[in-house]
């Protein structure tokens, strides 16, 4: 590499055995051919003009300057060697071509920047060292990446295919361009167990393929396309303006965070099994339906100010789950069941107006509050044993199907039994609030039934009801 090369345009350097070393004051204005032997690049400059085509033999590139630069450079075959894990090394590619069958070895301590042409790696290669692409196209085929190996990109294409590809360094960001999983015609799959996928990426999760989150934060939003599977066991996903989720999103762990309007649990496979569910994040205005699949106890659901869980279809069962005040819960269809006692319809837009709506499972100790908001007649409301109803505003509504075996008590608001049937072991506490009663099915069954306090009204006018006192008492000082 002491030896000053010249290789003058026009001219051409052909290496089909043994070693060549160009170093640093080597002028490449020509063109270099490698179809066997050695070729050592340490901080050599070619000149756009120059052209370096590799079909065999081995390239060992150190130090920095080496640049992929001309639309006819290309290694097709042979081995090319990034750095050599000692010392630091830099090489470009920002036109041409690097082929799967070329086997390239990205030392430690070693960085490819693309900034234009096409990069394609494969499960032959090793990563251990970095890659940035900035622009151009950069193909992962079933390649795994050391988790000393960082990969960044703010421009550019990425096409994953196969099954091995992990985001497995904290410092591996996807911060720009586009990221494609899969080519829409095969099974591929991404791991993130690290890193960033952030919101400026363009991600295109395409038919078939998969994002497997164990870990980093993955943000998909408006800009992107989601025609396969998200898997959350851990880390975070941020969905954030999005309207047109065509695959399926399960999750056993981690934290889902849904900001913004649109978003859809729209598939009968969704499922949230474990894990935090966050619906909003307390500042920006957001919603999100669900129309099918699953939310289940073990999830962790909180339902933030200024945004809005509504239940169109599917299947939610709420334990112990968070509403902030300045949040909504509205239910039109579907089935929701509450357990727990921290749940509590407190905003005046909280709306149970279909579906079937649970109050408690019949074995876990259940308290909902209802403060503020409406539980419809259209609703089929179970108050299941070793549960209750606590009502200090709002408005519930109760008909002849729904099922009453746990307790309601009563201390404001407005509540309307029509034609209802309280099971024996259901009581009725009242101390404050309107009551009215119409129909002649209603009983007070239970020697625990106590109307003390508040308004109790016996049918409304021109409506002939009546209620039968069996057990329980109607106190003075109640209207």
């Amino acid at each position: 590499k002491d030896t000053s090369v010249n290789i003058t345009t026009n001219s051409t350097l052909n290496v089909n055995g043994g070693n060549v070393s160009l170093g640093s004051n080597t002028t490449w204005k020509g063109n270099v051919n490698l179809t066997g032997g050695k070729i050592n690049i340490d901080n050599t400059k070619k000149h756009f003009d120059g052209t370096f085509n590799q079909s065999g033999g081995t390239t060992i590139v150190t130090g920095s300057g080496f640049d992929l630069d001309n639309s006819s450079d290309i290694i097709s075959g042979g081995t090319l060697h990034i750095g050599d894990k000692v010392s630091q090394t830099e090489m470009g590619v920002s036109q041409g071509y690097i082929d799967t069958d070329a086997i390239v070895n990205i030392n430690r301590n070693g960085t490819l920047n693309i900034s234009g042409g096409d990069v394609k790696l494969d499960q032959t290669d090793a990563w251990q060292g970095t890659i940035n692409i900035t622009d151009g196209n950069l193909n992962l085929d079933n390649i795994s990446k050391n988790t000393e190996g960082k990969f960044t990109q703010s421009g550019g294409t990425t096409i994953i295919t196969g099954n091995n590809f992990n985001l497995n360094n904290k410092e591996d960001n996807i911060s720009g361009g586009t990221l494609n999983i899969g080519n829409g015609g095969d099974s591929s799959s991404l791991d993130v167990s690290q890193g960033t996928i952030g919101k400026d990426a363009t991600v295109n999760l395409n038919t078939g393929s998969k994002i497997n989150v164990s870990g980093g934060n993955v943000t998909i939003d408006n800009g992107d396309s989601w025609n396969g599977n998200i898997n959350v066991s851990g880390g975070n996903l941020n969905i954030d303006n999005f309207s047109n989720k065509n695959g399926i999103l399960t999750q056993t762990n981690g934290t889902t965070t849904v900001t913004g309007s649109g978003f859809d649990l729209n598939n009968k496979s969704d499922k949230f099994s474990g894990g935090i569910l966050n619906v909003g994040d307390g500042t920006q205005r957001s919603d999100m339906k669900v129309s099918q699949g699953t939310i289940d106890y073990n999830t962790q659901v909180n339902i933030h100010a200024n945004s809005e869980l509504n239940v169109t279809g599917g299947t939610v069962n709420l334990s112990n789950a968070y509403k902030n005040e300045n949040g909504v819960f509205s239910q039109s269809n579907g089935t929701t069941t509450i357990t727990g006692n921290n749940f509590a319809l407190n905003n005046t837009n909280d709306s149970i107006a279909g579906g079937t709506f649970n109050i408690g499972n019949g074995s876990t100790v259940t308290e909902l509050n209802v403060s503020q908001g409406t539980i419809h007649s259209e609703a089929n409301t179970n108050i299941n044993a070793n549960s209750k109803l606590n009502i200090s505003g709002g408005n519930v509504n109760l008909d002849n199907t729904d099922n009453w075996k746990g307790n309601i008590n009563m201390s404001g608001g407005s509540l309307a039994l029509v034609g209802v049937t309280k099971n024996q072991s259901g009581l009725l506490t009242q101390t404050g609030g309107v009551t009215t009663i119409t129909g002649d099915t209603f009983d007070l069954n239970n020697s625990g039934d106590k109307i003390s306090g508040g308004t109790f009204n016996i049918g409304t006018d021109g409506e002939n009801s009546a209620v039968n006192v069996s057990k329980g008492s109607i106190e003075q000082g109640t209207s």
